[in-house]
Formats: C-alpha cells, structure tokens, sequence
C-alpha cells in the first residue's frame, strides 16, 4: 500500500495544532502513534494521510488549509528530500533530486517535469485511482513546491500558471497571494508552470558537501524502503474499472484479476487489510475528488460509486469523512445542494 514519509504527516500535524495535546488526539484518531512520527524513517500510510487532511479540514474550519499548512511548513520539517534541495546548486538540480527521491516522501504521487518550449511545467497526479488528489492535498503540494522554489532562490517566485484539477472556488483571493494572478481551474492535472531559465539560477543556499552527504543518506534511506505491491496496485485498477458496471463484490473482482477468492482473501489478511476495507478507501477517494467539481450532482456520483440511492451515499460519506457529502461541499464551496 502507499506510504509516504512520517516527517511530512508530523509537520502537518504540528501546523493545524496549537499544543501537544491538540496534536496527540488527532494523531491517535487517524491512528498514528505520535512518537513514531518524529522518527525520520517512518511511514504513514496513505489512508491515513487522507485521513489527517480530513481532521485538519475539521479541526481548523479552514477551506484553505492546504495553502496555509504549506506556508507554515519548512523544508526542514518535510525530511531529508526537501531538506537536501535547499543544498542543490541550482534550482534545476533541486527539482532532479525532488523527482528521483520522491518514492521517499510520498510514493502516492506520480511527479512530472516537461520541458515545452522556453517554460518549464512541474505536475503531479495520484499514482492510482482516481488519479487526482483532493483539494487540500493538491493545494499544499503545489504550494510547498512553490515556496521550496522561492527558498532555493533566495527571493519570491510567482509562477507563470498554476493549473488546478479541481473546480474554482468561490474566493480566489488567497490562490493570488500564495500563486500570483494566472490561476487555471480544472485543469488535467496539477501543475506550475516556470520560466525554464530558472533552472540555472544557482541556489541562495548552495552547499555542494552537505548536499552529498544529504543525497546519500536519501539514496540509503530509499533502499530500505519495501517494494511497490504490485497486488495492491492491480486490485485498485480493477475496482476502479468494476465501479461503472456495478459489481464490486470479491468474487467479481477475484475472477477480473484471474485470482481465486480464497487466494485473494489469503493475501490481503497477510497485508493487514481486508476487500472491504479497500473498496471502501477507493470509493471515499472518488466521492473526494468529484465532489470538488461542481458539475457531477450528488446523485450522479452516488451513482458512479454503486450506491443505489443518495442516502445509502450519505451514510458511508460520513462514516468516511464524519460529514455528509453536502456539508464537505458546502465547506469549500458554499453549494446549497
């Protein structure tokens, strides 16, 4: 299953708490030990990263938190990765070392940077179905590569387009100030575009040694890392494809994936997980992802998720969330539906 580096869920943590004990609870009700994540060779599952963004949302009442928790953060805080890009010489190697590294911050996302002409484009997408983050994860992302940006070069960088997959909110005003004035709403993917000649500017912070030293220790520290379950991968593909038709039961999708039931129920137990457990995980990360676009009704994404009315939808949502569906769109975008 994904994972992504304990460092990252600790500096989120520490950004949407005001005191230990604030940080404690939250951490125990997505069901992290808070002691485990101060250690740097940690992992948090990606479930559970959902799971925190879900509880910043609620703790803070902040329909921002994303691009607030990104300015509060530090390179420092996010581990070994981002702290080693500050070192880089210049900005092109600093996002090199983000790409190749990045399976050790958060191996969830599937990163890309495209050259196209004079510019420069740097995206991202979830590396498994839906494909797409929810919006709180989208917007820290962009907005912690953007601020690492500035820090690299020592002075505020704007970048000359960000593209968000989701919808446009009501107020934008807080986009601007973090991205600068050249917004794109539901866009194919998350992405900043950036004059490709910054990526010969060299670093304010250069330090070509403790680079080295830093790269190693992330090259060390990736090499203990457990391999990709190639499993887990297939059986989130073949749920996701099964949605649409309506059969979703572990019969169906053992056949789809030429495995006996029995075989499949052995192997999820020896992973600590369970068919119902995931189906669940991939169906709440659908509902995230199309309730942020105002264009799919509540009926319609019921309906794509296999529930056969909306109240059936309402019930799993918030056992998800803790909210119904309405209330989270609400939340970010005032909808009255």
């Amino acid at each position: 299953m994904s994972t992504l580096s304990a460092s990252v869920a600790n500096a989120i943590l520490c950004a949407t708490t005001k005191s230990n004990e604030e940080f404690e609870y939250i951490a125990a009700a997505i069901g992290l030990d808070p002691s485990e994540l101060h250690d740097p060779e940690a992992r948090v599952s990606y479930d559970q990263y959902v799971a925190m963004w879900n509880e910043a949302i609620h703790h803070t009442g902040d329909a921002y938190v994303g691009l607030h928790v990104a300015e509060r953060v530090s390179n420092e805080q996010l581990g070994v990765v981002s702290q080693a890009c500050l070192l880089c010489s210049n900005l092109g190697q600093a996002l090199d070392l983000l790409l190749r590294y990045n399976r050790l911050t958060n191996d969830a996302l599937d990163l890309h940077l495209e050259h196209v002409d004079d510019e420069v484009r740097f995206s991202f997408n979830l590396a498994f179905p839906p494909w797409a983050v929810p919006r709180p994860e989208a917007e820290f992302v962009l907005a912690v590569i953007c601020h690492s940006i500035s820090r690299v070069l020592g002075r505020k960088i704007f970048p000359l387009e960000v593209h968000f997959k989701h919808t446009e909110p009501p107020e934008i005003g807080e986009y601007r100030r973090t991205f600068g004035d050249n917004l794109v709403f539901r866009h194919r993917s998350n992405e900043l575009v950036f004059p490709s000649a910054l990526l010969e500017e060299p670093s304010s912070s250069s330090d070509p040694t403790a680079c080295a030293a830093m790269e190693k220790r992330s090259a060390e520290m990736i090499e203990r890392l457990p391999p990709a379950d190639p499993l887990i991968g297939k059986l989130r593909v073949t749920v996701f494809n099964a949605l649409g038709r309506g059969d979703v039961s572990m019969q169906s999708i053992a056949r789809r994936m030429n495995i006996s039931v029995a075989k499949l129920r052995k192997e999820l137990t020896t992973r600590r997980t369970s068919f119902r457990f995931l189906v669940n995980s991939i169906k709440r990360d659908i509902a995230l992802v199309y309730l942020e676009d105002r264009s799919w009704s509540l009926a319609d994404v019921a309906f794509v998720l296999g529930f056969s009315d909306t109240s059936s939808f309402n019930r799993s949502f918030r056992g998800w969330t803790g909210e119904t569906p309405t209330e989270y769109r609400r939340f970010f975008f005032g909808d009255p539906e």
